[in-house]
Formats: C-alpha cells, sequence, structure tokens
C-alpha cells in the first residue's frame, strides 16, 4: 500500500494507463475490483489522496466509451428489445419504462436465467445503451392503463 502512495502524481492525467494505476490503489483501499462505475469514484479518491484536481475529466474518460457494457446490462438489453412490445410500459419509441418485478417473472416464465435482482439494480443506473432517467416512477402502463411503478431510460441516438 505504501509503494502505491509513493507513486501518486502530483497531477492526475487520466489514460488508460493511469487508469491502471488508479484501479490498484482503489483495490487496495476498498477491496472492490473496478468498472466503469468505480472510474469517478476513483478519481475523487486519488484527488482527495494528493490533492490534485482534475480538469475536463470528461474529455479525458473518452476512452471509457469503447469499453463494453457490463455483461448483466448487456444480458438485460438484449432481452428487453428482443420482447420491446411485451416489456416496455411506455407508447413511444424514445423512452422506456420497465417493471423490474414484471421482466423478473418475464425471464422466469421464459427461460432467461443469470439475473440476480439486486445486481441488475446496482448496475441500471450505469446503462450505456439507454440513458438512466429515474427509478419507481409511477407510470401509466399502455397495457392496461394501471399505474406501474418502473425504472425510467431514454434511449441514446
Amino acid at each position: 500500500m505504501s509503494d502505491l502512495r509513493k507513486q501518486i502524481p502530483n497531477v492526475l492525467d487520466i489514460s488508460p494507463e493511469n487508469l491502471k494505476w488508479l484501479t490498484e490503489v482503489w483495490s487496495a483501499y476498498t477491496r472492490v475490483n473496478m468498472s466503469k462505475k468505480n472510474v469517478l469514484d476513483m478519481l475523487k479518491m486519488a484527488e482527495m489522496l494528493c490533492g490534485a484536481k482534475q480538469v475536463n475529466v470528461s474529455e479525458q474518460l473518452h476512452f471509457l466509451h469503447d469499453l463494453p457494457e457490463e455483461p448483466i446490462l448487456q444480458q438485460f438489453w438484449n432481452i428487453v428489445e428482443k420482447h420491446w412490445v411485451d416489456l416496455n410500459h411506455k407508447k413511444n419509441d424514445y423512452e422506456l419504462a420497465i417493471n423490474l418485478n414484471q421482466f423478473m417473472n418475464f425471464c422466469e416464465k421464459n427461460g432467461y436465467t443469470g439475473f440476480d435482482r439486486m445486481t441488475l439494480i446496482k448496475w441500471l443506473p450505469y446503462s450505456q445503451q439507454y440513458q438512466f432517467m429515474e427509478r419507481n416512477k409511477a407510470v401509466r402502463s399502455c397495457h392496461d392503463s394501471r399505474a406501474v411503478k418502473c425504472y425510467i431510460f431514454k434511449k441514446l441516438q
């Protein structure tokens, strides 16, 4: 740990190489493996450790867009896109309202396995395919006009 602290740069240059170093620091402090979800938390921790202020973080993190979606989210979106009409409670094509209870039941009935509800809840806000907007929002379902609590996403262009 102390060896890692000795290597702390005065200025953070966010590159794939430095992100690898931040990953080691992050893992040492938190015992959590890095994912895209953790990148900004790692940057905040690095800033706290060395006092370096990161300017234009979003510009310097452009390479994150090339990283693949988390596997559970890839599987989730594949199912949602395949069964859009059955799972989406919104009428329009640019918004998506998914009720997680219905999604989990649908998966169970149709033989889609490998979903842990809590893991899915953890990762949904970090989706790259669809922008997460809100959780547990009451939506009038286009299927039967009743109010359903849904995760809301916006389709990205």
